[in-house]
Formats: structure tokens, sequence, C-alpha cells
């Protein structure tokens, strides 16, 4: 279920975030909202299977970097905002895809 709501959230984030960024579009409330849901999803994964402290670390870190993202998104620096926001498409999934990989391999 979640590999499913990364993907759509995916093609609902390239909407949101290429197509159509300097528009009003259907696709920026189901973007954060997706993303919200997504993010709720990998915080109970990490609760229910250990998770160490580099992951802990890595986790923050994922947190901080979307808000750099919205920072720069509110200052209209497009270029930081993009890596920025890139980056926290990219950490939280697939830190939660590993944790599930990694506890299904060790039983």
């Amino acid at each position: 279920f979640y590999p499913f709501n990364l993907c759509v959230q995916g093609f609902i984030s390239f909407l949101s975030d290429s197509v159509y960024i300097d528009k009003d579009h259907w696709s920026h409330n189901y973007d954060v909202s997706f993303a919200l849901y997504n993010t709720i999803i990998a915080l109970y994964l990490f609760t229910k299977y250990k998770i160490t402290f580099t992951k802990m670390i890595i986790l923050i870190w994922g947190l901080s970097v979307q808000k750099l993202a919205s920072y720069y998104l509110k200052k209209k620096k497009v270029k930081k905002y993009c890596f920025y926001h890139t980056l926290w498409h990219y950490i939280i999934p697939i830190l939660a895809l590993y944790t599930l990989r990694r506890h299904k391999t060790l039983k």
C-alpha cells in the first residue's frame, strides 16, 4: 500500500511542482495531502520497527530539508527550493522503504 501511495504522490507532485508550479491547480492540495499522509505512514513505520540512531538523524534531516524547501519557496528562490524539495521527496520514503526491506530480510 505504501509504495502505491508513493507512486501516486510522485505523479501528483510532478504536476504540482513542475507543470503547474506557477499556477493555481488542484494538484497542489493533493500533493500536500499525499506527502503528509505518506510521511505519517513513514513515521508509523519507524515506531513499529527498530530505528537506529543513524536512521533517526536521517529522519530529522529529512524533516529539516522540507522546512528549508518551504523557506526558499517563500523567498522565491526557485533553484534552491527545487533542490531541497526534491531531497524531501526522496529522503523519508527511501528511509521508510529501506526500513521495511531491512526488517523483512532480518526475519
